[in-house]
This record gives C-alpha cells, structure tokens and sequence, in this order.
C-alpha cells in the first residue's frame, strides 16, 4: 500500500528504494540486537495483548539460542514440537514472526547475510543508471520494481521472500532484473 501511495503522490522510485532500505534495516537492526543485548525487548510495548506477550517469550527463547549457537542457528525444524524442543520453548515459535532472526534461526548466520542481500536487491536502484533506466522501462518492468520495493517493506516483518509464493515473486523479480543488465 505505502509503495503505491508514494508512486502516486509522485516519489521517484530511487527515493522511494532508499526510504524502504533505511526501514528494512532499522526493523532488522531493532530484531537482531537482542542477540547481542539480552535485556533488549522490542515486543515490551506490547506485553499487554496476549499475542505481543507469546512473542516477548518466543523473542526470549531464540535471542537466548542464537547467542549460543550464532553461525548455524537452529535448522529447518521437522515440526513445531521439535523447534520447541530444540528451543526449550514452552510456547511455540514460528521464525516467521521475528523477521530477520527468524531466518538466522531456520538459515543460520548465511541465511541472514543472504536475505539482506536479497532485500538490497529488491531496494537497489541500479546506480547512477537508474534513473535512466526507469524513464526507459516498460511498464512491466517498472510494475516488477514497484511490487519488489513493496516486498523489501515487508520483508521489515516478515521473511516473505524465503518461503511461499514470495519466493517465486523474488525469483522472478530476480531473473527479470538481472536478464536487463
């Protein structure tokens, strides 16, 4: 919604990539900094709904694994009872709620790397060209680069490029982009 809010309202796209990067990694700074600081608690603000509270444990249960256990993390997990286990989790974990760390928990610290660089794909402009290239881009192309920045703002929460249908958008996104290089 916000991409095609600021396309309409006539921010270029270059702005527009740099605004949902600078979001991207300040959401993932703010997730993955409880690995390093175990007093930080993002989801304290929202102890008070139930499901902000099963976060804040959930949070506490990976933030303890990963600093344990910081390159491989924790692996694919065969089912939900078995990451619980792993984790020592009384309530379950879904790495699909912490973004970033969820994927450093299934990924380990490559998967990490990876999916950033695959979010700075989505927000990269293609250099000093870019602006060119935009002016000169079929609509199909600038419709891939508008749905790739609304991937990247998402990837904010969620790992949507890593699983589902996300991967195949990403994919294509992925082919299309580099094709025209």
């Amino acid at each position: 919604m916000a991409t095609i809010v600021l396309h309409y309202a006539g921010v270029g796209i270059r702005t527009t990539s740099i605004l949902f990067r600078t979001i991207f990694l300040g959401f993932t700074a703010v997730m993955l900094w409880g690995v390093i600081d175990s007093g930080w608690m993002p989801f304290e603000p929202f102890m008070q709904d139930a499901s902000g509270y099963i976060r804040h444990l959930g949070y506490m249960q990976v933030t303890t694994f990963l600093s344990h256990s910081p390159i491989f993390g924790a692996g694919l997990p065969s089912s939900l009872d078995a990451m619980n286990a792993l984790l020592g989790s009384a309530v379950d974990v879904y790495g699909a709620d912490y973004g970033a760390l969820g994927i450093w928990l299934n990924w380990g610290l490559a998967g990490v790397v990876l999916y950033i660089l695959g979010v700075y794909f989505l927000t990269s402009t293609g250099g000093a060209s870019g602006k060119v290239y935009m002016r000169a881009a079929s609509e199909d192309q600038k419709t891939l680069r508008l749905l790739g920045l609304h991937f990247a703002l998402y990837c904010s929460t969620a790992p949507v490029i890593f699983g589902g249908s996300g991967t195949v958008l990403f994919c294509l996104i992925l082919a299309y982009r580099l094709r025209n290089r």
